[in-house]
């Protein structure tokens, strides 16, 4: 940042601020002085008694201390409310300058050229540095030197009449009186560039200072506006294990806010993986994984990277710990896992389909020859019944397979999916095993449309319902919810109340021909599945035994 930004970021309220500030400085000192005039005039006015006071006059001191108090005062009172910068600056150019005539008037009564308070120029000069810096510093030194100087050349050729017996007169030639004035003058202007350049010194190291600390809470800004937005949850612990930081994202992941782990232990929040990072004290960072689980009780999947927090002299005081929730990564991998065992398998099993299908098409067409160029008996009527019916069936099963693992065509469209629900529930609850269950669907304004193939969809919802009345023995409720979770995509659940699925059955429910059912095929929900991720979308199984199943297909509304 350059000096004219420095300056501009200062303007207006801080240099009229620090601007008040050195004004009430300079009202302070002036303070000091009259109330040690007013101090020092009493003191001589008691001691001195009654001769003395023949001698002298001491009611102009008095009047002296008192104007210096009365205009000194309102100024210190009402500083406050005065913002403008050109009103401050002339209110303390007043002052100096008033300083510079009471001094000029102080000078006059102490005896003139003799005086022992000309030094008070000298303070109203280094005072007007320090509250206008250069201007001030030589404004007073010119206003000072002029003023001394016709004091003196007033009262030296009887312009101003000798107030005190020591005044110029008699004892002091011309050339002395000359010599004088020009010491003192010379001394006011010297001590104005002095002064003129330190105060110069001093603006521009204050201007410096102001740059480094508007630098420096820039920088502290953005450290922690860094900390807080960065996608990951950071927290750091002392060498007693306790929180001493917890940034945003560490209470949204962690579903707990500061105040809650401020200066608790880190077992009470990660007990999981509090003792490793406790006890190992890396030289470099590393990175474990564990388990979380939340205050509302769900579980998540935590990767934590750890290292040793050091202050400036390189000491270790503590450990930084950055966190992220890998529980959606962790269910991409499962996923892509499942969908490489799928393919593999489907790619074996497809293979092996064709093999089979050519031999039961050459074994059913014999067992039709045999039937028809001969008169079995009954009970070879029957067995080649047998045959045949399951000969077909396992043409249809195979033939059921091979739409499973060959490539999908879609034709896609805007699909109105409450039209696809009630089209399905109302056709399944038209047959044998759906008359006796009841199908909960959405209101038609809650559900919206998608983007797909119609009869895929139809078939994932068919598929569904199907596996859901089938759980259920033919008897109970299917309700269907939908869940617009945005513009872009929606999530359709299904849940049922029958018994639900085993916990060891969960991860293989969509696998080809793995079903629990006695007469299932496997293919339902493999199918599903295949439709569903060939819509850009994914689907998902909840189960509790003895409180049914829950589907959650998430489908893209746009292409």
């Amino acid at each position: 940042m350059s000096e004219p930004e420095v300056v501009t970021a200062l303007r207006p309220a801080a240099l009229s601020q620090q601007l008040a500030s050195r004004i009430r400085l300079q009202t302070a000192f002036r303070l000091t002085v009259a109330f040690a005039i007013l101090t020092t005039t009493a003191v001589l006015h008691w001691r001195g008694g009654p001769g003395l006071s023949r001698l002298y006059d001491f009611r102009p001191m008095y009047w002296i201390a008192a104007f210096m108090f009365a205009t000194s005062i309102p100024v210190a009172m009402g500083i406050r409310r005065v913002q403008r910068m050109r009103v401050l600056e002339g209110l303390a150019t007043g002052q100096f300058l008033i300083d510079i005539a009471i001094t000029t008037v102080l000078v006059h009564l102490t005896g003139g050229i003799d005086s022992v308070f000309t030094f008070l120029y000298l303070l109203t000069i280094l005072n007007a540095s320090a509250v206008l810096f250069r201007r001030g510093a030589l404004l007073a030194a010119a206003a000072s030197s002029i003023a001394y100087g016709l004091l003196i050349d007033l009262s030296y050729y009887g312009f101003i009449e000798p107030f005190a017996p020591l005044v110029v007169g008699g004892d002091v030639t011309s050339r002395e009186a000359l010599y004088r004035v020009s010491g003192h003058v010379v001394g006011f202007l010297m001590t104005g560039v002095l002064a003129s350049y330190l105060a110069d010194l001093l603006r521009r190291t204050g201007q410096e200072l102001a740059e480094k600390s508007v630098d420096l809470r820039q920088l502290q800004a953005l450290t922690k506006n860094i900390v807080e937005n960065i996608g990951s949850g950071l927290l750091t612990v002392d060498r007693d294990g306790r929180i001493t930081s917890f940034n945003r994202s560490a209470e949204e992941i962690t579903g707990r806010p500061l105040t809650a782990v401020f200066a608790a232990p880190i077992q009470q929040v990660f007990p999981a993986i509090a003792g490793r990072i406790l006890r190992d004290a890396p030289d470099g960072a590393r990175r474990i994984e564990g388990s979380y689980t939340r205050p509302d009780g769900k579980g998540l999947v935590l990767g934590f990277s750890y290292s040793p927090l050091r202050n400036d002299d390189g000491a270790e005081i503590g450990t930084i710990v950055i966190f992220q929730d890998l529980s959606e990564l962790r269910e991409m991998e499962t996923r892509l896992k499942r969908e490489e065992r799928l393919a593999a398998v489907g790619r074996l099993a497809a293979g092996i389909a064709h093999e089979i299908r050519n031999p039961l098409g050459a074994i059913s067409g014999s067992i039709e020859m045999l039937r028809s160029s001969a008169s079995p008996s009954a009970d070879d009527a029957r067995l080649m019944e047998i045959i045949l019916r399951e000969t077909d069936r396992l043409d249809g099963l195979i033939g059921e397979f091979l739409d499973y693992v060959k490539p999908l065509r879609r034709n896609s469209s805007d699909v109105d999916l409450h039209s696809v629900l009630s089209e399905t529930a109302e056709a399944l609850a038209r047959t044998e095993l759906g008359r006796d269950v009841t199908f909960v669907l959405p209101a038609p304004a809650a559900v919206g449309t998608v983007r797909g193939d119609r009869d895929h969809l139809k078939q994932v919802v068919w598929n569904l319902f199907l596996n859901a009345t089938q759980a259920m023995g033919g008897k109970g409720t299917v309700v269907t919810k939908v869940d617009p979770r945005s513009e872009d995509s929606l999530i359709l659940e299904v849940a049922d109340d029958g018994p639900g699925i085993p916990a060891d059955s969960l991860p293989r429910v969509f696998e080809p021909f793995f079903t629990t059912k006695e007469r299932g095929t496997g293919l339902g929900l493999a199918m599903v599945h295949k439709i569903v991720e060939a819509h850009h979308g994914h689907i998902e199984v909840e189960s509790e035994p003895g409180a049914g199943a829950r589907f959650r297909v998430t489908l893209p509304r746009r292409e």
